[in-house]
């Protein structure tokens, strides 16, 4: 049995005529998700021949709750603060299904269930036929 809904994604949705209103641009909603809850590059360790990059984000319990990411804040040009979910619409929704493969072919699930007959009136019903060369 495999999981064939959607896996669940941030949706950030950002509210034009609220950022006009503080002056910005929607470029910085995007930065504050972008940096805040995908991490950005503040450096680098060197180990010998070795290089590790050094990635900053917010702490975990910042990046998973929806009340939490809508109550970032974004600096406008005039130094005011202002809420992310004050200029833009955060929510969790679920995305599409993942795509599964084997080898290099697609592989999709389909589910039924069968009420009052046997599979074997179904399964000429449900047969796909198949494509070959």
């Amino acid at each position: 049995m495999e999981q064939i809904a959607g896996e669940a994604q941030l949706v950030v949705q950002p509210d034009r005529q609220a950022l006009s209103r503080y002056g910005l641009a929607v470029s910085d909603v995007m930065s504050v998700v972008r940096d805040g809850l995908g991490g950005a590059a503040a450096g680098q360790i060197i180990n010998g021949n070795e290089r590790y990059d050094i990635y900053v984000r917010l702490a975990k319990r910042f990046r998973e709750d929806r009340d939490a990411i809508a109550d970032l804040r974004l600096q406008a040009p005039s130094g005011a603060w202002v809420r992310l979910g004050d200029v833009a619409d955060v929510s969790i929704e679920s995305g599409p299904p993942q795509v599964r493969r084997d080898d290099v072919q697609r592989r999709v699930v389909i589910q039924s269930n069968v009420q009052g007959r046997t599979w074997a009136v179904w399964l000429p019903i449900f047969r796909i036929p198949s494509r070959q060369k």
